[in-house]
């Protein structure tokens, strides 16, 4: 793919990531745990496990978030973009800044009693 296509995936990954980074999301993901005491990475692996089962199933939780699927991470999904922009131009240094932060805790909105 174009490197221009690489950094939109990046973006998109990101967007989606970030859709998810809420405190609702966090208790169906750690039922039964406070979800101030969760790990931010480990939250960030699972939500990439929404992604990696398809749109539809994405779209689902973000509706239910009943849906999610509990103890499935997908931390690889996080390193694509890196990794294709490396194998179409042989450089290592990823130059692209996704235009919000996947990131938990990054989505203010979603984590009101923070």
């Amino acid at each position: 793919l174009p490197v221009v296509d690489i950094f939109t995936f990046e973006d998109i990954l990101a967007e989606k990531l970030y859709q998810l980074d809420g405190e609702k999301y966090a208790a169906a993901c750690y039922p039964g745990k406070n979800t101030r005491t969760i790990s931010g990475d480990a939250f960030l692996y699972d939500r990439c496990s929404v992604l990696c089962n398809g749109q539809e199933f994405y779209e689902a939780v973000v509706q239910d978030p009943a849906k999610w699927p509990v103890g499935l991470e997908f931390e690889s999904l996080l390193y694509l973009a890196a990794k294709a922009y490396t194998r179409k131009t042989g450089t290592e240094d990823f130059p692209h800044i996704a235009r919000v932060s996947y990131e938990t805790g990054s989505n203010v909105a979603g984590w009101p009693n923070s």
